[in-house]
C-alpha cells in the first residue's frame, strides 16, 4: 500500500527534547515520519537550565513542538489540560505515541478518552534490577494497569525493555512488538572521517589510544567506575586518554571526582554532542559500565564506527552486532579487559552494521503502526 494513497497522517508524540540517546533516537524517526504521509508533534516538558536540545533541528524539518512544564508532580497534572487542549487545538490526531515510561498511562487513559484510536506505549529502558519503595511499587502496579488496559501497541527495543514497563502479562500480548532502535546508517559511516583530524578538532593527542563513554551523567551510566577502572589503567600505561560525552546533574560531581582521582590531565569532558559519528572515528574503545539498560544503542552505533566495545552484563545483548564483550561490574575484571585490548591494540576493527537496526527499516514498522487506522478505514 503506497504511503501517499490516503489522507496525512497526524501523530503526537510525547517526549523530551534535550539532546541525549533516545532523544535522537525519537527525532531522527520523526524526522523521517515527516518525509512521509505524516504530521509530526511534540508535546514535551520545557527545556530548563540552558540544556541543549533538538528545537531547531525538529523544527527546521517542519516538525512542531508544544512545550509544557513539568518541574513537579503539579505541573504534571496541570500538562494533562494542556495536552486536552493541544489535542482539541490540533487535532485529531490518528496516533499518540508516548515515551514517557510508566506515567504513559495517565496518557494512554486520556487518549482513549479523547478518542484517539491508535495509543502507543515505549519503553526505552529496564530498571528491574532498582530498588524502590512501597509507593513507588503501587504508582508503577496502576500505571502498568492503565497501559495495558488503554494502549492499542506496546512497543520495546528489548525482552528486558517490553517486560519491565509491560510485565509477565505485557510481554506476552500481542499487541507488544520489539522494535529494535535504529541509527541512519549514513551518518555512522567510518569513511566520512580521519581519525586525527577528529583528534586535532577535539585537541586531543592522536598518539594515544582514546577510550570513550557516551551517556548522561546519571547514576545508571556509572561514570564514577569508570573513573575508578581507568585510575588504575593509567598507573600501567601512559598513552590512554578517557573521554566522556554527555551531560547530567552528576557532571560537577565527577569532575571533581577525577581532580581527586589525579587523572584530570588524561580525562576530556566533550559536553553533550549531536556530531557523536565524528567523535567515535576519533576513539578506539568504546566503554559501557550501565546498571541497566533499555537496549543500549550506543553499542550499535559504535561498532557501526568500527569501535570494539565493554559493556556490563545488565545490557541486553541483542546489541551485539559482534564486537561487544560484556562483563559484570567488577573493577579487576573491566581493569583486565582493557588492559589486555590496549597491549595488543592494533586500530580500528571492521564496521560492523546491521540492517535489523537501521532507521530505514525500523521507521518503516512505526509508519504501518501509525497509519494502521487510516489504511483500515480505507480498505
Amino acid at each position: 500500500m503506497s504511503e501517499n494513497t490516503y489522507r496525512k497522517v497526524k501523530v503526537l508524540n510525547i517526549s523530551g527534547i534535550t539532546i541525549g540517546g533516545i532523544e535522537a533516537l525519537m527525532v531522527d524517526n520523526a524526522i523521517k515520519m515527516n518525509k512521509k504521509n505524516v504530521e509530526v508533534h511534540f508535546f514535551s516538558p520545557t527545556v530548563l537550565n540552558g540544556k541543549q536540545t533538538y528545537k531547531k533541528k525538529l523544527e527546521d524539518n517542519g516538525i512542531q513542538i508544544h512545550f509544557h512544564r513539568e518541574k513537579n508532580n503539579l505541573d504534571k497534572i496541570i500538562s494533562f489540560y494542556k495536552l486536552l487542549k493541544l489535542i482539541k487545538a490540533k487535532g485529531p490526531f490518528d496516533t499518540i505515541h508516548s515515551h514517557s515510561l510508566f506515567f504513559s498511562g495517565f496518557y494512554m487513559l486520556l487518549a482513549k478518552l479523547a478518542n484517539i484510536p491508535i495509543r502507543i506505549s515505549h519503553s526505552h529502558t529496564d530498571k528491574s534490577n532498582l530498588e524502590i519503595g512501597i509507593l513507588r511499587k503501587m504508582y508503577e502496579i496502576l500505571m502498568r494497569n492503565l497501559i495495558l488496559k488503554y494502549s492499542t501497541d506496546m512497543i520495546a527495543p528489548s525482552y528486558e525493555a517490553a517486560s519491565y514497563l509491560f510485565g509477565r502479562k505485557g510481554i506476552n500480548d500481542k499487541r507488544t512488538t520489539i522494535i529494535p532502535n535504529g541509527i541512519d546508517y549514513k551518518r555512522f559511516d567510518l569513511e566520512l572521517y580521519n581519525r586525527n583530524d577528529v583528534l586535532k578538532e577535539l585537541k586531543l593527542n592522536h598518539d594515544l589510544i582514546h577510550l570513550v563513554l557516551v551517556g548522561r551523567f546519571v547514576k545508571i551510566k556509572n561514570h564514577k567506575f569508570i573513573v575508578d577502572v581507568f585510575t588504575n589503567i593509567s598507573k600501567k600505561f601512559s598513552n590512554v586518554h578517557l573521554s566522556f560525552v554527555g551531560e547530567g546533574k552528576l557532571k560537577e560531581e565527577i569532575q571533581q571526582y577525577v581532580i581527586s582521582k589525579n587523572i584530570n590531565n588524561r580525562v576530556s569532558f566533550l559536553g553533550a554532542r549531536d556530531d557523536i559519528p565524528k567523535i567515535l572515528a576519533g576513539m578506539d574503545l568504546f566503554l559501557l559500565p550501565s546498571k541497566w539498560e533499555g537496549f543500549g544503542i550506543v553499542l550499535v552505533e559504535a561498532q557501526a564506527m568500527g569501535l570494539k566495545c565493554i559493556a556490563s552484563n545488565r545490557v541486553p545483548t541483542n546489541t551485539n552486532l559482534g564486537n561487544v564483550t560484556y562483563l559484570p561490574i567488577n573493577e579487576k575484571v573491566w581493569e583486565s579487559e582493557i588492559l589486555n585490548h590496549i597491549k595488543y591494540y592494533k586500530g580500528k576493527q571492521q564496521a560492523l552494521k546491521k540492517p535489523d537496526y537501521d532507521i530505514d527499516k525500523t521507521s518503516e514498522l512505526f509508519y504501518e503502526i501509525y497509519s494502521r487506522n487510516i489504511i483500515v478505514n480505507n480498505e
